[in-house]
């Protein structure tokens, strides 16, 4: 088994999609997984974990509702968007040997869970967003000069007064 392919659902397309607990742990040739775009989707515990050749998945399309423990942990994949700021990311959900970066809004449960299981965040939009501003890593709201986030990737981190004429 090298590809799954979920097909969409034309009959009920809003109703959810749960892939169960350990649905395809452990299978050991696959490569690429394509998910439903068109209904919310539940990934339980380990239904992916340790697919070490899973290198592949359309997650930037995807409406997450919940990602399990573990659904992604020990895989290929070097990257996995969530757009649903909602949505409820367990613990270790990606943690895998293989560096990955995930993306998702600032504040969500997918930025806990990064830091959580030390792989690496960025959030999405950032650019798109006037308040904000980028510099040496930080991100700053430049009305309120809090830093929302720090996206570099130094061992040690001095917080300075001022970013980009933006009082800290």
């Amino acid at each position: 088994l090298e590809t799954v392919t979920f097909l969409s659902n034309t009959d009920a397309p809003a109703e959810s999609l749960a892939i169960g607990k350990y649905a395809f742990n452990k299978c050991s040739a696959l490569a690429s997984v394509v998910l439903p775009t068109d209904r919310p989707l539940t990934v339980q515990n380990s239904a992916f974990a340790d697919c070490a050749k899973l290198a592949s998945i359309n997650s930037a399309d995807c409406n997450f509702v919940e990602i399990g423990s573990k659904s992604f942990a020990n895989t290929a994949l070097t990257e996995f968007t969530v757009t649903n700021v909602d949505a409820t990311i367990k613990e270790d959900a990606f943690n895998s040997e293989t560096p990955i970066t995930v993306y998702g809004p600032l504040g969500s449960a997918l930025q806990a869970c990064a830091v959580n299981d030390n792989v690496t965040y960025a959030a999405l939009g950032l650019e798109e967003d006037e308040n904000l501003l980028i510099q040496d890593g930080f991100v700053v709201d430049k009305t309120t000069g809090v830093i929302r986030q720090y996206i570099g990737d130094v061992k040690e981190l001095t917080i300075p007064a001022e970013i980009g004429g933006v009082t800290i």
